[in-house]
């Protein structure tokens, strides 16, 4: 099932509810070849690595593993890429984004390139008091804000695309990379819509 979602998005849902079916490899990469000529972009959020996002490691392009700060953190994240490694994905292919980064942190990026074996690709500023803000008041945090400014940059860059000039000389991220409308019909329209 296709969701509409705020900046014209399109979302596809796993079960939220504890004890409704489990969604399978094999359903997801159904999925995923159905709906990928109807899309610029698809991105997954495999959350932890594990044996259900492992599977799913051949289907993707490029992999972003995102990480704290602290150190507990940048361990894990450091097993991470160590495992993506032995499944036989390409460092090339794994984008490092340090979240939440504060001038505190006592690790230079020629340490963090040592400690991964990749280069840090993106660290994005603590602004926990803006998320906060607009998780209570139930809203995307605003356009003008440190984190929709911050992903924006990452995104562009990784679609590669010039970095954003002075203020008011950007569409939005969403009409940037949306496909022109005579190219994408909506999923309705296709053939196996019922997804």
């Amino acid at each position: 099932m296709v969701t509409r979602a705020p900046l014209d998005y399109d979302l596809i849902c796993a079960p939220a509810e504890p004890g409704e079916a489990e969604i399978t490899v094999d359903k997801v990469k159904n999925i995923l070849s159905r709906v990928r000529s109807w899309y610029a972009w698809v991105v997954l959020d495999l959350g932890r690595l594990g044996r259900f996002s492992a599977s799913l490691l051949g289907v993707v392009d490029e992999l972003i593993v995102v990480t704290k700060t602290a150190l507990p953190d940048l361990y894990q994240a450091k097993r991470t890429i160590e495992a993506l490694g032995r499944a036989g994905i390409d460092q090339a292919r794994i984008r490092l984004v340090l979240n939440q980064m504060g001038s505190e942190i006592p690790i230079t990026n020629g340490e963090l390139r040592s400690i991964f074996g990749i280069a840090v690709y993106a660290a994005l500023p603590d602004s926990s008091d803006e998320l906060r803000s607009a998780c209570l008041k139930k809203r995307l945090p605003p356009e003008s804000g440190t984190v929709r400014r911050e992903m924006a940059k990452v995104a562009r860059r990784m679609a590669g695309l010039p970095q954003i000039g002075p203020k008011g000389m950007l569409l939005s991220l969403a009409q940037r990379f949306r496909k022109p409308a005579a190219a994408v019909a909506p999923p309705s329209e296709h053939p196996g819509a019922e997804l």
